[in-house]
């Protein structure tokens, strides 16, 4: 007997998917490989931390693919507000797109991974673009692009992971701001004060 039901919100949901994967293929293999060599001032992220964010990464993964089949906490059922959830979900998510691109060609030879994050040597501070409005804009635009595929799914998990990655980005936001203050001091400082972390005159 066969109970499998099929979720219109899949076919909602497979612009957003194509487009994290040209997302991924464009930028995740320009990431510059940490040489220990090029690094003037090193995070500290502990193995087991990575291996920690490695494995909650995963799991997010994961509960991503598991929403294509069985719906996780949904919102409501009625076509109306299903369509406004996909609109503003997809504004989210193309936001977030197109804030990822913006900030990489900003920041240039000067982005390093988040796990190994760290100060190069000749590295240059990036005040321009979209970074002289916020300080770390391709946070924001994971935590847009999670926040509005989850809209697009019709989940509250939208609340929950758009909390989860907010508060982790903003804790590993001030990490990466003590070794940008130890390398350029009160420049990174006036920087600092006349702009956010994420929304413009915000937070």
């Amino acid at each position: 007997h066969n109970n499998f039901v099929f979720r219109e919100e899949v076919v909602w949901a497979l612009p957003s998917v194509i487009l994290a994967t040209i997302q991924v293929r464009l930028n995740w293999p320009k990431l510059p490989i940490y040489k220990a060599e090029e690094t003037e001032i090193s995070g500290l992220y502990t193995d087991l931390d990575k291996l920690c964010l490695r494995f909650l990464e995963y799991a997010a993964f994961a509960l991503f693919i598991f929403q294509f089949v069985y719906p996780v906490l949904p919102i409501i059922n009625m076509l109306n507000i299903k369509i406004i959830e996909i609109v503003v979900g997809y504004f989210f998510v193309l936001s977030g797109f197109f804030l990822s691109l913006l900030a990489l060609l900003n920041l240039g030879k000067n982005w390093s991974g988040l796990l190994d994050y760290r100060i190069k040597k000749g590295q240059a501070l990036v005040i321009t673009g979209v970074y002289k409005y916020i300080r770390h804009p391709i946070y924001l635009s994971v935590i847009l692009e999670v926040v509005g595929y989850e809209l697009i799914m019709n989940s509250w998990l939208f609340v929950f992971l758009g909390i989860v990655f907010g508060l982790f980005f903003y804790e590993h936001s001030l990490r990466e701001e003590l070794l940008l203050e130890k390398k350029f001091g009160e420049r990174f400082q006036s920087y600092k004060s006349r702009t956010k972390m994420f929304l413009p005159k915000v937070i």
